[in-house]
């Protein structure tokens, strides 16, 4: 069995990173987010909808294009940002699941491959991954496509039955796109009945459950 993985969300827990971001990118915009919404936030997001439409709420009117432009340019500049990544964690049931897989291939919408490793290492999980694949830093639309297109076609180059782990619907996509299985976990950004609706293969709560 081959296993290519998401990381954020996936393997690690990126909920208090993603806030912090989304908290100060609200910042630079003159918008003061309390750090008890973080659930809310949360729960808005598991939702499948936009940081945009959680502010608009909260602001109680729509937000403007220009006003957009500069969140979502202080979000992408700010996820990324030392002070963000320290926020991460790794799952408890990240590291049962490595131990248990011959090597995991990561796809990430990170941007920075040298923050990425440095992540690896921080966890002492580096040495399960065979090879990365970074595709963010582009535009929020096409993630799926994006995402598929990024995968080198020798990870696929294989008789073995391949599985793409993720916790978000565009993992789905981008599995069906490469016609392998897939799997959802909803210990991410995705709640259980959004990655329902993109009928994968399996979904489980964690990547625990995996090798069950």
């Amino acid at each position: 069995m081959r296993i290519i993985c998401d990381l954020d969300g996936t393997l690690l827990d990126s909920k208090e990173q993603l806030f912090y971001a989304h908290q100060e990118a609200c910042a630079e915009c003159g918008w003061i987010i309390a750090p008890n919404y973080i659930d809310d936030y949360w729960a808005h997001r598991r939702e499948g909808k936009t940081p945009y439409s959680h502010l608009a709420g909260l602001l109680q009117r729509s937000l403007t294009r220009k006003e957009r432009q500069i969140y979502l340019k202080e979000y992408t500049r700010l996820v990324e940002s030392p002070e963000a990544l320290r926020r991460m964690d790794i799952f408890p049931e990240t590291r049962s699941f490595l131990f248990q897989t011959e090597g995991v291939f990561l796809a990430t919408f990170r941007a920075d491959r040298e923050s990425l490793k440095a992540e690896l290492q921080r966890f002492n999980i580096d040495h399960f991954v065979t090879g990365i694949v970074a595709c963010g830093g582009g535009r929020w639309r096409n993630r799926a496509k994006r995402k598929a297109k990024s995968i080198p076609k020798r990870w696929l180059d294989t008789d073995d039955e391949i599985w793409f782990i993720g916790d978000d619907y565009t993992d789905v996509e981008a599995a069906k796109i490469l016609d392998v299985k897939s799997c959802a976990v909803c210990s991410g950004i995705r709640s259980r009945e959004l990655l329902e609706t993109f009928k994968p293969d399996r979904i489980i709560e964690h990547v625990g459950e995996f090798h069950q």
